[in-house]
């Protein structure tokens, strides 16, 4: 795949998972309960959930990789 379909296609698709976490955060805790557009969406509480799991989990492997190349580290004496 060449360097431009490339960045299209993946431009297409952030931009639709963009859309459709906007309107899951933002719009759906505003739709009353029994409405049928809710079938496409996941509970509104986990749209907070997962991005906070997600950067904790981020912060807690970037916080190994450091640790371990700290450790693994010698300086040189002179």
């Amino acid at each position: 795949m060449r360097d431009r379909t490339f960045g299209a296609l993946a431009l297409a698709v952030l931009t639709a998972l963009f859309a459709y976490y906007t309107v899951w955060a933002l719009v759906t805790p505003l739709i009353d309960v029994g409405h049928p557009v809710l079938k496409l969406f996941p509970s509104p509480e986990l749209a907070v959930a997962i991005p906070a799991y997600l950067g904790a989990c981020v912060v807690c492997a970037s916080a190994c990789v450091v640790g371990v190349a700290m450790i693994t580290h010698k300086p040189k004496r002179a």
